[in-house]
């Protein structure tokens, strides 16, 4: 009985220089405190990975909306003294696959020559004079991205400036 009764309490310290020894050992400490930066390490990457995956996407629709505005601007013409738009049936197909798309063209007085008279986009007329101005914002309580550009038409009235505004809902974008 003796025996038994000393081997517990030398059983008991065993176990307790063993715990004593992990955490003052060099070699745990550093599998630790390694462990953790590379865990730390592995979140940062993935959240960039994720971020850069989400810009490049972004980019990537803003390219394929903006040559729609384009498209469109490259198909209004004068006729007969007004400004006349010739749908392209290409970009209308290509960006309503799966959102719903609006537009408005404007002659260079400011009247509308298709599309949705309350479509606007809050960018001076000298930014649509140099290039495609895309914004984010909300058209018939959905949330959409704008893309506007001005194209300048040889004898039409006014500046000879006419404005295109093409809005398109987030749905392909957000899933």
């Amino acid at each position: 009985r003796q025996q038994q009764s000393k081997s517990r309490p030398s059983a008991a310290l065993a176990i307790s220089s063993t715990l004593r020894d992990i955490r003052t050992s060099l070699r745990a400490r550093l599998l630790i405190a390694i462990g953790a930066i590379l865990a730390v390490g592995a979140v940062v990457l993935s959240l960039a990975a994720w971020q850069y995956a989400a810009t490049a996407a972004r980019d990537a629709y803003d390219r394929l909306f903006a040559g729609g505005a384009v498209q469109i601007a490259e198909n209004i013409y004068m006729q007969g003294g007004v400004v006349t738009l010739d749908p392209p049936a290409a970009a209308f197909a290509t960006l309503s696959a799966y959102d719903l798309v609006f537009y408005r063209v404007t002659d260079p007085r400011g009247v509308v020559v298709a599309g949705y008279d309350d479509l606007a986009i809050s960018a001076p007329a000298a930014a649509l004079r140099e290039g495609v101005v895309l914004r984010d914002g909300v058209y018939r309580d959905q949330p959409v991205r704008i893309a506007a550009v001005a194209r300048r038409l040889d004898g039409a009235p006014g500046d000879g400036w006419s404005a295109i505004v093409l809005a398109q809902t987030l749905r392909a974008r957000d899933s």
